[in-house]
Protein backbone atom coordinates (compact mmCIF):
# COMPACT_ATOMS: atom_id res chain seq x y z
CA UNK A 1 0.00 0.00 0.00
CA UNK A 2 2.61 2.41 0.78
CA UNK A 3 4.25 1.70 -2.65
CA UNK A 4 1.11 2.64 -4.26
CA UNK A 5 0.19 5.78 -2.30
CA UNK A 6 4.42 6.64 -2.31
CA UNK A 7 3.78 6.39 -7.02
CA UNK A 8 0.61 7.72 -6.91
CA UNK A 9 1.92 10.78 -5.47
CA UNK A 10 4.93 11.09 -7.68
CA UNK A 11 2.97 10.52 -10.75
CA UNK A 12 1.11 13.15 -9.62
CA UNK A 13 4.09 15.54 -8.98
CA UNK A 14 5.53 14.62 -12.15
CA UNK A 15 2.20 14.62 -15.05
CA UNK A 16 1.85 18.29 -13.20
CA UNK A 17 5.82 19.32 -13.50
CA UNK A 18 5.81 18.08 -17.46
CA UNK A 19 2.25 19.77 -18.00
CA UNK A 20 3.51 23.61 -16.58
CA UNK A 21 6.91 22.67 -18.17
CA UNK A 22 5.05 21.88 -21.58
CA UNK A 23 2.76 24.86 -21.15
CA UNK A 24 5.48 27.15 -20.45
CA UNK A 25 7.91 26.40 -23.35
CA UNK A 26 4.94 26.41 -25.62
CA UNK A 27 3.62 29.85 -24.73
CA UNK A 28 7.32 30.82 -24.58
CA UNK A 29 7.89 29.92 -28.48
CA UNK A 30 4.64 31.31 -29.35
CA UNK A 31 4.85 34.58 -27.99
CA UNK A 32 8.90 34.38 -29.32
CA UNK A 33 7.34 33.63 -33.15
CA UNK A 34 4.84 36.33 -32.60
CA UNK A 35 7.89 39.18 -31.42
CA UNK A 36 10.44 37.93 -33.91
CA UNK A 37 6.87 38.80 -36.69
CA UNK A 38 6.89 41.55 -35.36
CA UNK A 39 10.26 43.08 -35.25
CA UNK A 40 10.71 41.57 -38.76
CA UNK A 41 7.58 44.11 -39.80
CA UNK A 42 9.04 46.57 -38.17
CA UNK A 43 12.78 46.68 -40.04
CA UNK A 44 10.53 45.66 -43.71
CA UNK A 45 8.65 48.65 -43.14
CA UNK A 46 12.42 50.50 -42.53
CA UNK A 47 14.26 48.63 -45.48
CA UNK A 48 11.19 50.25 -47.48
CA UNK A 49 11.55 54.11 -46.51
CA UNK A 50 15.49 53.70 -47.45
CA UNK A 51 14.64 52.20 -50.63
CA UNK A 52 12.14 54.98 -51.34
CA UNK A 53 14.83 57.68 -50.68
CA UNK A 54 18.14 56.02 -52.74
CA UNK A 55 16.26 52.59 -54.31
CA UNK A 56 18.47 49.84 -55.03
CA UNK A 57 21.63 51.82 -53.61
CA UNK A 58 20.67 51.86 -50.13
CA UNK A 59 19.96 48.07 -50.16
CA UNK A 60 23.54 47.30 -51.29
CA UNK A 61 24.56 49.96 -48.52
CA UNK A 62 22.83 47.64 -46.01
CA UNK A 63 24.64 44.81 -44.10
CA UNK A 64 22.49 42.91 -42.00
CA UNK A 65 23.76 39.41 -41.23
CA UNK A 66 20.13 38.46 -38.96
CA UNK A 67 17.63 39.49 -42.37
CA UNK A 68 17.73 38.68 -45.94
CA UNK A 69 15.83 41.39 -48.03
CA UNK A 70 14.26 40.44 -51.88
CA UNK A 71 13.08 42.81 -53.71
CA UNK A 72 9.99 41.70 -56.07
CA UNK A 73 8.14 42.72 -58.76
CA UNK A 74 4.65 43.08 -59.11
CA UNK A 75 5.05 40.49 -62.25
CA UNK A 76 6.92 37.88 -59.35
CA UNK A 77 10.42 38.72 -60.78
CA UNK A 78 13.19 39.22 -58.67
CA UNK A 79 14.86 42.98 -58.72
CA UNK A 80 17.16 42.13 -55.62
CA UNK A 81 18.31 39.77 -53.13
CA UNK A 82 20.80 40.00 -50.27
CA UNK A 83 21.72 36.34 -50.41
CA UNK A 84 21.82 34.72 -53.53
CA UNK A 85 22.36 36.48 -57.23
CA UNK A 86 18.68 37.41 -58.31
CA UNK A 87 19.28 35.45 -62.18
CA UNK A 88 19.34 32.46 -60.19
CA UNK A 89 16.20 32.95 -58.34
CA UNK A 90 12.63 31.71 -59.59
CA UNK A 91 9.75 33.33 -60.04
CA UNK A 92 8.25 34.31 -57.01
CA UNK A 93 4.61 35.31 -57.65
CA UNK A 94 3.28 32.06 -56.18
CA UNK A 95 4.98 32.72 -53.11
CA UNK A 96 2.69 32.86 -50.15
CA UNK A 97 3.70 36.20 -48.61
CA UNK A 98 3.86 37.60 -51.87
CA UNK A 99 0.38 36.66 -53.41
CA UNK A 100 -1.30 37.91 -49.67
CA UNK A 101 0.96 41.48 -50.16
CA UNK A 102 0.13 41.93 -53.65
CA UNK A 103 -3.60 41.34 -52.60
CA UNK A 104 -4.05 43.28 -49.15
CA UNK A 105 -0.64 45.19 -49.18
CA UNK A 106 0.78 43.19 -46.12
CA UNK A 107 2.07 38.95 -46.59
CA UNK A 108 4.00 36.78 -43.77
CA UNK A 109 4.48 33.02 -43.98
CA UNK A 110 6.33 30.42 -42.91
CA UNK A 111 8.19 27.93 -44.36
CA UNK A 112 11.74 25.44 -44.97
CA UNK A 113 14.05 27.60 -47.35
CA UNK A 114 15.60 25.20 -50.07
CA UNK A 115 18.09 28.16 -50.50
CA UNK A 116 19.37 28.40 -47.32
CA UNK A 117 17.79 25.05 -45.97
CA UNK A 118 15.94 25.97 -42.93
CA UNK A 119 12.99 27.01 -41.16
CA UNK A 120 12.50 30.70 -42.02
CA UNK A 121 10.18 33.80 -41.39
CA UNK A 122 9.00 35.83 -44.01
CA UNK A 123 7.46 39.24 -44.35
CA UNK A 124 6.28 40.84 -47.43
CA UNK A 125 4.82 44.64 -47.56
CA UNK A 126 3.80 46.28 -50.93
CA UNK A 127 5.25 49.52 -52.08
CA UNK A 128 3.35 52.46 -53.48
CA UNK A 129 5.16 51.76 -56.75
CA UNK A 130 3.34 47.72 -56.87
CA UNK A 131 6.98 46.27 -55.71
CA UNK A 132 7.26 43.92 -52.83
CA UNK A 133 9.77 44.30 -50.53
CA UNK A 134 9.93 40.66 -48.25
CA UNK A 135 12.16 40.76 -45.58
CA UNK A 136 12.83 37.06 -44.09
CA UNK A 137 15.39 35.46 -40.98
CA UNK A 138 15.59 32.06 -39.40
CA UNK A 139 13.53 30.63 -37.19
CA UNK A 140 15.01 29.40 -33.72
CA UNK A 141 14.13 26.01 -32.96
CA UNK A 142 12.17 24.85 -29.75
CA UNK A 143 15.48 22.92 -29.40
CA UNK A 144 17.42 26.36 -29.51
CA UNK A 145 15.31 28.06 -27.46
CA UNK A 146 15.74 25.51 -24.71
CA UNK A 147 19.27 25.49 -24.49
CA UNK A 148 19.77 29.47 -25.16
CA UNK A 149 16.79 30.47 -22.77
CA UNK A 150 14.32 27.69 -20.73
CA UNK A 151 17.45 26.07 -19.36
CA UNK A 152 16.44 27.36 -15.98
CA UNK A 153 13.24 26.09 -16.69
CA UNK A 154 14.07 22.93 -17.31
CA UNK A 155 16.84 23.11 -14.18
CA UNK A 156 13.66 24.36 -12.01
CA UNK A 157 11.31 21.52 -13.35
CA UNK A 158 14.46 18.57 -12.46
CA UNK A 159 14.69 20.15 -8.51
CA UNK A 160 11.14 19.88 -8.53
CA UNK A 161 10.86 16.24 -9.36
CA UNK A 162 13.95 15.45 -7.20
CA UNK A 163 11.46 17.45 -4.83
CA UNK A 164 8.43 15.55 -5.57
CA UNK A 165 10.32 12.02 -4.92
CA UNK A 166 11.03 13.51 -1.49
CA UNK A 167 7.49 14.56 -0.80
CA UNK A 168 5.81 11.29 -1.95
CA UNK A 169 8.09 9.49 -0.13
CA UNK A 170 7.62 11.54 3.63
CA UNK A 171 3.51 12.03 2.43
CA UNK A 172 3.13 7.60 2.46
CA UNK A 173 4.79 7.19 4.78
CA UNK A 174 3.14 9.74 7.10
CA UNK A 175 -0.52 8.05 5.74
CA UNK A 176 1.00 4.68 6.07
CA UNK A 177 2.13 4.87 9.66
CA UNK A 178 -0.63 5.45 11.77
CA UNK A 179 -2.37 2.22 10.20
CA UNK A 180 0.66 -0.23 10.70
CA UNK A 181 0.23 1.20 14.34
CA UNK A 182 -3.23 -0.03 15.01
CA UNK A 183 -3.29 -2.54 17.39
CA UNK A 184 -5.84 -4.85 16.47
CA UNK A 185 -6.16 -6.38 19.95
CA UNK A 186 -7.52 -3.17 20.79
CA UNK A 187 -8.46 -0.98 17.59
CA UNK A 188 -10.48 1.58 19.21
CA UNK A 189 -7.73 3.15 21.14
CA UNK A 190 -5.84 3.49 17.77
CA UNK A 191 -5.34 7.43 17.01
CA UNK A 192 -5.82 6.98 13.27
CA UNK A 193 -7.90 8.61 10.74
CA UNK A 194 -11.80 9.26 11.08
CA UNK A 195 -12.70 7.36 7.88
CA UNK A 196 -10.85 4.46 8.97
CA UNK A 197 -12.67 4.63 12.40
CA UNK A 198 -15.96 2.49 11.04
CA UNK A 199 -13.71 -0.53 9.78
CA UNK A 200 -11.97 -0.59 13.17
CA UNK A 201 -15.21 -0.68 15.15
CA UNK A 202 -16.15 -3.77 12.98
CA UNK A 203 -12.75 -5.07 13.59
CA UNK A 204 -13.15 -4.77 17.24
CA UNK A 205 -16.79 -6.10 17.03
CA UNK A 206 -15.64 -9.44 14.83
CA UNK A 207 -12.52 -9.71 17.88
CA UNK A 208 -14.94 -9.54 20.61
CA UNK A 209 -17.47 -12.26 18.43
CA UNK A 210 -14.27 -14.34 18.04
CA UNK A 211 -13.58 -14.51 21.70
CA UNK A 212 -17.30 -14.98 22.68
CA UNK A 213 -17.16 -17.62 19.56
CA UNK A 214 -14.30 -19.22 21.61
CA UNK A 215 -15.61 -19.10 24.98
CA UNK A 216 -18.45 -21.19 23.39
CA UNK A 217 -17.09 -23.28 21.92
CA UNK A 218 -14.64 -24.20 24.87
CA UNK A 219 -18.07 -23.91 27.58
CA UNK A 220 -19.74 -25.86 24.81
CA UNK A 221 -17.00 -28.53 24.90
CA UNK A 222 -16.83 -28.60 29.31
CA UNK A 223 -20.72 -29.37 29.25
CA UNK A 224 -20.36 -32.34 26.53
CA UNK A 225 -17.52 -33.99 28.80
CA UNK A 226 -19.67 -33.40 32.30
CA UNK A 227 -22.44 -34.52 30.49
CA UNK A 228 -20.61 -37.91 29.22
CA UNK A 229 -19.01 -37.97 32.37
CA UNK A 230 -22.80 -37.93 34.50
CA UNK A 231 -24.22 -40.34 31.66
CA UNK A 232 -21.25 -42.68 32.52
CA UNK A 233 -21.74 -42.26 36.01
CA UNK A 234 -25.59 -42.72 36.38
CA UNK A 235 -25.73 -45.92 33.95
CA UNK A 236 -23.13 -47.63 35.96
CA UNK A 237 -25.26 -46.88 39.29
CA UNK A 238 -27.98 -49.09 38.14
CA UNK A 239 -26.44 -51.47 35.92
CA UNK A 240 -24.07 -51.92 39.19
CA UNK A 241 -27.22 -52.96 41.11
CA UNK A 242 -28.74 -54.81 38.53
CA UNK A 243 -25.56 -56.90 37.85
CA UNK A 244 -24.82 -57.50 41.77
CA UNK A 245 -28.59 -58.78 42.58
CA UNK A 246 -28.54 -60.60 39.24
CA UNK A 247 -25.34 -62.56 40.36
CA UNK A 248 -26.35 -62.90 43.82
CA UNK A 249 -29.64 -65.13 42.12
CA UNK A 250 -27.36 -66.69 39.28
CA UNK A 251 -24.99 -68.23 42.40
CA UNK A 252 -27.84 -69.54 44.38
CA UNK A 253 -26.22 -67.31 47.32
CA UNK A 254 -29.64 -65.30 47.82
CA UNK A 255 -32.08 -66.58 50.46
CA UNK A 256 -35.64 -67.92 48.97
CA UNK A 257 -36.96 -65.19 51.36
CA UNK A 258 -34.59 -62.45 49.55
CA UNK A 259 -35.02 -63.56 45.88
CA UNK A 260 -38.20 -61.17 45.91
CA UNK A 261 -36.99 -58.29 47.11
CA UNK A 262 -33.56 -58.56 44.89
CA UNK A 263 -36.19 -59.19 41.77
CA UNK A 264 -37.65 -56.21 43.16
CA UNK A 265 -34.72 -53.87 43.05
CA UNK A 266 -33.66 -55.31 40.02
CA UNK A 267 -36.55 -54.21 38.31
CA UNK A 268 -36.71 -50.73 39.87
CA UNK A 269 -33.40 -49.97 38.61
CA UNK A 270 -33.98 -51.63 35.01
CA UNK A 271 -37.26 -48.79 35.23
CA UNK A 272 -34.85 -45.84 36.16
CA UNK A 273 -32.32 -47.21 33.41
CA UNK A 274 -34.95 -47.65 30.63
CA UNK A 275 -36.32 -43.51 32.04
CA UNK A 276 -32.75 -42.79 31.99
CA UNK A 277 -32.12 -43.68 28.68
CA UNK A 278 -35.15 -41.87 27.40
CA UNK A 279 -34.74 -39.24 28.70
CA UNK A 280 -31.29 -39.17 27.12
CA UNK A 281 -33.14 -39.34 23.84
CA UNK A 282 -35.38 -36.89 24.57
CA UNK A 283 -32.87 -34.24 25.58
CA UNK A 284 -30.94 -34.90 22.30
CA UNK A 285 -33.73 -34.81 20.05
CA UNK A 286 -34.73 -30.90 21.61
CA UNK A 287 -31.09 -30.16 20.97
CA UNK A 288 -31.60 -31.44 17.56
CA UNK A 289 -34.48 -29.12 16.99
CA UNK A 290 -36.27 -31.20 14.65
CA UNK A 291 -39.82 -30.41 15.98
CA UNK A 292 -40.84 -27.55 13.86
CA UNK A 293 -42.53 -29.85 11.12
CA UNK A 294 -44.44 -31.69 13.79
CA UNK A 295 -46.04 -28.57 15.34
CA UNK A 296 -49.82 -27.70 15.47
CA UNK A 297 -52.84 -26.57 17.58
CA UNK A 298 -53.10 -28.23 20.80
CA UNK A 299 -55.07 -27.90 24.06
CA UNK A 300 -52.79 -27.20 26.38
CA UNK A 301 -55.40 -27.86 29.26
CA UNK A 302 -56.46 -31.12 27.69
CA UNK A 303 -52.83 -32.10 28.04
CA UNK A 304 -52.70 -31.23 31.78
CA UNK A 305 -56.04 -33.15 32.14
CA UNK A 306 -54.32 -36.49 30.47
CA UNK A 307 -51.15 -35.83 32.81
CA UNK A 308 -52.94 -35.39 35.82
CA UNK A 309 -54.82 -38.73 35.10
CA UNK A 310 -51.48 -40.37 34.84
CA UNK A 311 -50.64 -39.57 37.49
CA UNK A 312 -52.97 -39.40 40.01
CA UNK A 313 -52.09 -43.13 41.56
CA UNK A 314 -48.76 -42.15 42.13
CA UNK A 315 -50.27 -38.86 43.79
CA UNK A 316 -52.78 -40.97 46.01
CA UNK A 317 -50.13 -43.19 47.07
CA UNK A 318 -48.06 -39.99 48.63
CA UNK A 319 -51.98 -38.91 50.15
CA UNK A 320 -51.24 -35.85 47.73
CA UNK A 321 -54.25 -34.18 46.18
CA UNK A 322 -54.41 -31.60 43.23
CA UNK A 323 -56.84 -28.71 42.92
CA UNK A 324 -57.08 -27.71 39.54
CA UNK A 325 -58.18 -24.29 37.58
CA UNK A 326 -58.45 -25.26 33.79
CA UNK A 327 -59.56 -22.76 31.39
CA UNK A 328 -59.72 -23.81 27.63
CA UNK A 329 -56.50 -22.86 26.02
CA UNK A 330 -54.93 -23.63 22.89
CA UNK A 331 -51.29 -22.74 22.08
CA UNK A 332 -49.10 -23.72 18.78
CA UNK A 333 -46.63 -26.52 19.46
CA UNK A 334 -45.67 -30.27 19.53
CA UNK A 335 -48.18 -32.07 21.34
CA UNK A 336 -45.68 -34.99 22.53
CA UNK A 337 -42.80 -32.89 23.78
CA UNK A 338 -45.43 -30.44 25.64
CA UNK A 339 -46.91 -33.68 27.65
CA UNK A 340 -43.73 -34.67 28.20
CA UNK A 341 -42.89 -31.17 29.59
CA UNK A 342 -46.01 -31.07 31.41
CA UNK A 343 -45.64 -34.33 32.97
CA UNK A 344 -41.91 -33.53 33.98
CA UNK A 345 -43.20 -30.88 35.93
CA UNK A 346 -46.12 -32.22 37.93
CA UNK A 347 -43.84 -35.59 38.43
CA UNK A 348 -41.13 -33.54 40.26
CA UNK A 349 -44.36 -31.60 42.56
CA UNK A 350 -44.85 -35.20 43.28
CA UNK A 351 -41.85 -36.21 43.86
CA UNK A 352 -40.61 -33.38 45.71
CA UNK A 353 -43.83 -32.81 47.98
CA UNK A 354 -44.34 -33.18 50.86
CA UNK A 355 -47.12 -36.31 52.35
CA UNK A 356 -50.90 -34.94 52.35
CA UNK A 357 -49.38 -31.96 50.13
CA UNK A 358 -51.13 -30.32 47.60
CA UNK A 359 -50.87 -29.43 44.09
CA UNK A 360 -51.86 -26.42 42.12
CA UNK A 361 -52.40 -26.36 38.05
CA UNK A 362 -53.71 -23.63 36.31
CA UNK A 363 -54.04 -22.98 32.83
CA UNK A 364 -55.20 -19.32 31.93
CA UNK A 365 -55.09 -16.92 29.10
CA UNK A 366 -53.39 -13.46 29.97
CA UNK A 367 -54.16 -10.76 27.09
CA UNK A 368 -52.11 -12.59 24.20
CA UNK A 369 -50.28 -15.39 26.12
CA UNK A 370 -50.85 -18.79 27.63
CA UNK A 371 -49.74 -19.62 31.18
CA UNK A 372 -49.21 -22.72 32.36
CA UNK A 373 -48.57 -22.60 36.35
CA UNK A 374 -47.70 -25.60 38.70
CA UNK A 375 -47.32 -25.12 42.52
CA UNK A 376 -46.47 -27.51 45.25
CA UNK A 377 -46.20 -27.50 48.98
CA UNK A 378 -43.20 -29.54 49.20
CA UNK A 379 -39.50 -29.24 50.05
CA UNK A 380 -38.35 -26.04 48.37
CA UNK A 381 -35.32 -25.22 46.63
CA UNK A 382 -32.86 -22.75 48.20
CA UNK A 383 -31.92 -19.63 46.67
CA UNK A 384 -28.83 -20.10 45.57
CA UNK A 385 -29.38 -22.88 43.80
CA UNK A 386 -32.37 -21.90 41.70
CA UNK A 387 -29.83 -20.84 38.96
CA UNK A 388 -28.83 -24.37 38.69
CA UNK A 389 -31.22 -26.43 38.83
CA UNK A 390 -32.26 -26.68 34.56
CA UNK A 391 -28.54 -28.21 34.58
CA UNK A 392 -28.88 -31.55 33.25
CA UNK A 393 -28.07 -34.15 35.66
CA UNK A 394 -28.28 -31.41 39.33
CA UNK A 395 -30.02 -32.47 41.92
CA UNK A 396 -30.99 -30.29 44.83
CA UNK A 397 -30.91 -33.55 47.09
CA UNK A 398 -28.75 -36.33 45.45
CA UNK A 399 -29.36 -38.50 47.76
CA UNK A 400 -33.20 -37.65 48.06
CA UNK A 401 -33.65 -37.74 44.37
CA UNK A 402 -31.69 -41.07 44.00
CA UNK A 403 -34.43 -42.60 46.47
CA UNK A 404 -37.45 -41.44 44.38
CA UNK A 405 -35.97 -42.46 41.54
CA UNK A 406 -35.15 -38.72 39.59
CA UNK A 407 -32.76 -39.03 36.86
CA UNK A 408 -31.82 -35.57 36.84
CA UNK A 409 -32.97 -34.88 33.60
CA UNK A 410 -36.42 -33.98 34.00
CA UNK A 411 -36.37 -29.76 34.41
CA UNK A 412 -33.51 -30.17 31.46
CA UNK A 413 -36.62 -31.63 29.38
CA UNK A 414 -38.84 -28.99 30.49
CA UNK A 415 -36.27 -25.55 29.28
CA UNK A 416 -35.62 -27.17 25.93
CA UNK A 417 -38.65 -27.76 25.65
CA UNK A 418 -39.91 -23.98 26.06
CA UNK A 419 -37.38 -22.70 24.35
CA UNK A 420 -38.39 -24.80 21.34
CA UNK A 421 -41.60 -23.34 22.05
CA UNK A 422 -40.42 -19.56 22.77
CA UNK A 423 -42.00 -19.69 26.22
CA UNK A 424 -40.79 -18.52 29.35
CA UNK A 425 -39.53 -19.86 32.79
CA UNK A 426 -40.15 -18.16 36.14
CA UNK A 427 -39.40 -19.82 39.32
CA UNK A 428 -40.45 -19.14 42.73
CA UNK A 429 -39.42 -21.28 45.84
CA UNK A 430 -39.24 -21.13 49.32
CA UNK A 431 -37.43 -24.08 51.15
CA UNK A 432 -40.16 -26.10 53.11
CA UNK A 433 -43.32 -24.40 51.75
CA UNK A 434 -42.90 -25.53 48.54
CA UNK A 435 -41.98 -24.37 44.39
CA UNK A 436 -43.89 -22.34 41.79
CA UNK A 437 -43.60 -23.07 38.14
CA UNK A 438 -44.93 -20.25 36.05
CA UNK A 439 -44.52 -21.45 31.87
CA UNK A 440 -45.80 -18.27 29.62
CA UNK A 441 -46.37 -19.13 26.16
Amino acid sequence: MKKKIFASIFFIALACIIAMTGIVTYNYYTNYSESQIKQLKQETQLVIRGVELNGEIYLSSLTLDEYRITWIEPNGEVKYDSSSDKTTLENHLEREEVKEALETGYGESKRYSKTIMKEAIYVALKMDDGTIIRLSCLQSSVFYLILSNLYPLYFVAFLSLIAAIALAFILSKRIIDPLNKIDLEHPLEAKTYNEVQPLLEKIDKQRKQLIKDKETVEKTSLVRQEFTANVSHELKTPLHVISGYSELIKEGLAKEEDVKEFSAKIYKESYRLTKLIDDILELTKLDNGALDEQKENISLDQIVSNVIDSLDNYASSKCICFRTSLEHTEIYGNAKEIHSMVYNLIDNAIKYNKDNGIIDVTTKKENDKVVLIVADTGVGIAKDELDRIFERFYRVDKSHSRDIGGTGLGLSIVKHTAKLHNATILVESTLDKGTTFTITF
